[in-house]
């Protein structure tokens, strides 16, 4: 049984009963002895819940905030920090390019210096900003990938692919046409907010569950500290089992297959293996339209769609491990992606096609219209069809 604290209505309901006992009589509301009896009630249900409040905080289940810290500590887990998204040269993400012809033409045969903090930005003005590592633009080239940063902490620098299009470097001798251009070839989503307690709870429970040997809870505990993993799913096989790694991009590197792979061999007692694997990719594509509560400039149409498409994007490719595909809720981050937008598609057919992409054994691409919304299957992503116009909007009178 469980022991909940009194409440003040079951201490009041105690005081007046002992107050009658002694002949007092005059405990109706507003009297001296019922005003009394009320104001020790409330004090006593007030002090007992607190007793219990605190008692909760030294339990894990109960635990919050900085108590829950306390505990962590004791098991020597320490709760995930806020971080920012970063990104490396080698990762082949961000990168400048000309659209024709090469960096020397758009500088007078000459290699391009793009200093550090070079300010990178989408078409959205309140959308999320990287600052570049140095790089050099070299004069026969006609793309170079380069490092950044995002600007701002947590999951605030996350953002789709593709939608990065605008940099203030000037320092070239085509700057006036907007020669050179920017682009982030994939989703960003290293970025993380600091861990929220039911999380956190969650990594130091299965720390506890660990120490009882080498098992499910102690593998996954061990394969949740290696960085760039976002979840993992175990799958049991005759003899062996699988470990679809959930990355923090769509395609899990293969740098990271690898090091899950060492610790899977390092724990899994022999001779049970597992194998390292990448979730199937389940692209999807769609195309709607606009309708708008204003007229606006083509410059500021091109603003509406690139909102509309980045928050689609950010949606399907940040949905989680196992988590649903809702189709109203993709048309509802349209919709209120912009204050200008009216409404989208048509009358009951908010999104009028949407499809679901994946891969034969030969690796080419096949497609199906999505009736309903998606279940994900184990071993499967969700993310949006790598390729150009996934997301096809247009705006409509």
């Amino acid at each position: 049984m469980v022991q909940k604290p009194k409440s003040f209505a079951e201490y009041q309901s105690d005081i007046l009963t002992a107050l009658a006992a002694t002949g007092i009589r005059q405990l109706a509301p507003g009297g001296k002895a019922r005003a009394f009896g009320d104001i020790v009630a409330d004090k006593l249900g007030e002090l007992e819940n607190n007793q219990f409040v605190n008692l909760g905080q030294t339990l894990l289940p109960f635990a919050t905030g900085t108590s829950l810290d306390l505990l962590g500590e004791v098991y020597g887990i320490n709760r995930i920090q806020q971080s920012a998204s970063s990104v490396d040269a080698s990762d082949g993400n961000f990168r400048f390019y000309v659209r024709r012809g090469t960096f020397g033409d758009v500088n007078n045969g000459k290699d391009i210096t793009v200093p550090a903090g070079v300010r990178i930005t989408t078409d959205d003005e309140n959308g999320p900003v990287y600052l570049s590592e140095m790089c050099v633009l070299l004069a026969g080239q006609s793309e170079q990938y380069f490092g950044a940063s995002s600007l701002y902490t947590g999951a605030a620098g996350n953002t789709a692919a593709k939608v990065f299009t605008r940099h203030n470097f000037t320092n070239y001798a085509e700057a006036p046409y907007g020669s050179l251009l920017v682009s982030n070839d994939y989703g960003l989503v290293g970025g993380r907010d600091e861990e929220d307690d039911e999380s956190y709870r969650y990594r130091i429970y299965l720390h506890i569950r660990s120490a009882s040997g080498t098992n499910e809870t102690a593998l996954r505990f061990a394969l949740l500290q290696v960085p760039g993993i976002q979840d993992i799913v175990f799958e049991r096989r005759a003899g062996t089992f699988l470990v679809y790694v959930y990355g923090i991009t769509p395609a899990a590197s293969s740098s990271l297959i690898s090091n899950v792979q060492q610790v899977i061999d390092d724990q899994a007692a022999y001779p049970i293996t597992g194998v390292a694997v990448s979730p199937d990719l389940v692209g999807i594509s769609l195309v709607t339209t606009l309708r708008l509560n204003t007229t606006p400039t083509l410059v500021e149409q091109d603003t509406i769609l690139a909102a509309a498409r980045n928050e689609a994007a950010l949606y399907i490719n940040n949905l989680g491990v196992g988590e649903p595909l809702i189709i109203n809720e993709i048309a509802d981050r349209i919709r209120n992606s912009d204050a200008r937008i009216l409404d989208i598609g048509e009358p009951n057919r908010q999104l009028p096609e949407i499809f679901i992409w994946r891969s034969r054994s030969d690796a080419t691409r096949y497609s199906r219209f999505l009736v309903g919304n998606y279940q994900p299957q184990s071993g499967e992503r969700i993310m949006v069809e790598d390729r150009a116009n996934a997301i096809g909007l247009s705006v409509t009178a």
